[in-house]
């Protein structure tokens, strides 16, 4: 039985103790072999690649460990997560970007109302919620106590320095002074090391932030606060806390303050189609979201 290789690089380089998300795809319809780093195409193979023609029955796949004419024996030093063969199947360019990119995806929907629809499977829990009618499908719904909140932890791609954009379906029923829509934290009851209202509503005709309503760029800012600062400098785990950030009085003096008057309360209304990217989207792949 005839068996053609074909061995093609990456043009990337790889720094150390980084979290790279690598891909290769082979589509047997258009017999392309192409290699994504973190989400985006890097490498596509010119030519025709003929599919593998051995026996499955006696192949197998060996992870850190090789060995070819042109190399001998090499070994990887590192640590790999997550590695995933889908058979008969082509992932598309979006898929492999959300695999990538997309850290939490939670739709709040009726099956699986507090589950991450993301390959990074971050737990959810809520308390004082209910599900109502939302933009798509289902949406989580808050009251105006103050213990009613949705909160999902461990977010293992939060780094300082990182880009990120975060994009929800927010329907307020009344806001009174201000109120917290997202809360960050590194402890769970909403305070600690790190903890900053990272989205907020307020009377203010200023914001502070690059803001997408809708899909459409408002308030966009020259002096943007950097917002990435604030991130942690250590792998451990953050919360984000929809709704009632748990703080019971004031706000820890350790938490960041913005110079916009953000009184942190308790949100009435409902979200729907939370997602945390980390990257930067452009105004196309917002707009795209926000139409769907």
């Amino acid at each position: 039985m005839l068996i053609i290789n074909f061995s093609f690089g990456s043009s990337t380089l790889i720094p150390y103790w980084n979290w790279i998300h690598a891909a290769v795809v082979y589509d047997i319809t258009i017999y392309q072999q192409l290699i994504y780093i973190n989400g985006i195409i890097d490498t596509v193979f010119e030519g025709i690649v003929t599919p593998f023609q051995g026996s499955s029955s006696v192949a197998s796949t060996t992870i850190g460990f090789g060995k070819s004419a042109a190399f001998a024996v090499t070994s990887f030093y590192g640590m790999i997560d997550q590695f995933l063969i889908t058979p008969q199947m082509a992932k598309s360019s979006c898929q492999i970007y959300d695999d990538a990119l997309l850290v939490a995806y939670f739709p709040f929907d009726t099956n699986g109302t507090l589950n991450d629809r993301s390959a990074g499977v971050s737990p959810g829990s809520s308390s004082g919620t209910s599900i109502i009618s939302g933009y798509i499908q289902e949406a989580l719904l808050f009251s105006s106590i103050t213990n009613s909140f949705f909160q999902s932890a461990c977010f293992p791609y939060f780094r300082r320095s990182l880009t990120f954009t975060l994009l929800l379906w927010v329907n307020p029923t009344t806001v009174s002074g201000g109120g917290t829509i997202v809360h960050v934290s590194s402890d769970q009851n909403g305070n600690g090391t790190l903890c900053f209202d990272m989205f907020a509503l307020v009377f203010s005709n200023r914001n502070g932030m690059r803001f997408h309503v809708n899909g459409t760029l408002n308030n966009a800012q020259p002096n943007v606060v950097n917002i990435l600062a604030f991130w942690s400098f250590t792998n451990s785990q953050l919360y984000i806390t929809f709704g009632n950030s748990q703080i019971t009085g004031a706000a820890a003096p350790s938490c960041e303050k913005g110079t916009l008057p953000i009184v942190s309360g308790a949100f009435s209304g409902a979200i729907d189609e939370f997602r945390l990217y980390m990257t930067e989207l452009n105004g196309e792949e917002i707009c795209t979201l926000a139409n769907p």
